[in-house]
């Protein structure tokens, strides 16, 4: 269950890139608005981190935790002692987003990753004009271990605004999984 979690861990979030919390988010531009959303995971304000997920995004990890709880109680357990597979599914997107992040980023080792992270945003490409991707180096020292990694945070506009995306095939995973306990695609 834990490689399972990683995994979609670097399916579902950028990394932390380094920015005040007070400073109040610019949806104009896919920079402000991953640096924002990197700023709530360090901070772990997941509720924060929902409100800057597009809404599309938010759907489909709703979909994919409720499903995922409905196949495994136990991974419903993960969400927090009083989550349920009815929870899940009763849940607001937004409230199964934050919940799904909370299990996440409090899984041993983690916080002290998130709390070394500092990151450099490189740029963005414009991949249509309602799509564009943010590139990002991030550096992280954890357990005396200094490491690099290039991210790519990818947004999508709604309306007006820029909204982050989800990484990662969620279907893919939710078949991949549904065929590791031997269910099938219903």
């Amino acid at each position: 269950m834990r490689r399972f979690a990683v995994l979609v861990v670097l399916m579902t979030s950028s990394v932390a890139l380094a920015q005040p919390a007070e400073d109040p988010v610019d949806f104009s531009t896919p920079e402000s608005v991953a640096l924002a959303l990197s700023n709530a995971y360090r901070d772990s304000d997941f509720d924060r981190a929902a409100q800057l997920m597009h809404p599309t995004a938010l759907a489909d990890l709703h979909d994919f935790v409720t499903e995922l709880a409905a196949l495994d109680p136990d991974a419903a357990a993960m969400f927090g002692g009083e989550m349920s597979a009815d929870s899940l599914a009763a849940a607001t997107p937004e409230q199964a987003f934050a919940a799904f992040m909370q299990a996440v980023f409090t899984m041993p080792g983690m916080q002290d990753a998130l709390g070394s992270l500092d990151t450099d945003v490189i740029g963005h490409v414009v991949e249509a004009d309602s799509v564009a991707h943010v590139v990002t180096r991030a550096y992280i020292n954890t357990m005396g271990i200094e490491m690099t990694r290039m991210q790519v945070v990818s947004l999508q506009r709604a309306g007006s605004e820029w909204k982050a995306l989800l990484t990662g095939d969620i279907p893919g995973i939710t078949a991949a999984f549904r065929a590791n306990m031997g269910l099938g695609d219903e």
